[in-house]
């Protein structure tokens, strides 16, 4: 997406990353519901927590911190998002 302006391609794109958010979301909601009773509520909990708070202060800092000492470079940002994001495709739970 850093890549390019055209609407076409935007739109694509933005597409495919609704699917990926949307897969990881139904995840983490699947393996939520998986647990016990009482793992439910902390489980909830953390995910929200992680995803929507502190997950984003450090992606925050992290992109506030390339932007500023790469400021002709902004596309490695992206790069870095996906180095980033590569060790959850190896991340699974445990099966009980």
């Amino acid at each position: 997406m850093a890549y390019f302006t055209t609407l076409p391609i935007l739109i694509v794109s933005q597409l495919l990353h609704s699917g990926t958010f949307t897969v990881c979301h139904l995840a983490a909601m699947r393996f939520i519901s998986a647990r016990s009773e009482g793992e439910i509520i902390p489980l909830q909990a953390f995910y929200s927590v992680f995803r929507l708070g502190g997950g984003l202060v450090v992606v925050t800092i992290v992109a506030g911190f390339v932007y500023e000492h790469l400021p002709f470079h902004h596309n490695w940002l992206f790069w870095l998002m996906v180095l980033i994001a590569i060790p959850a495709l190896f991340i699974r739970p445990n099966k009980k």
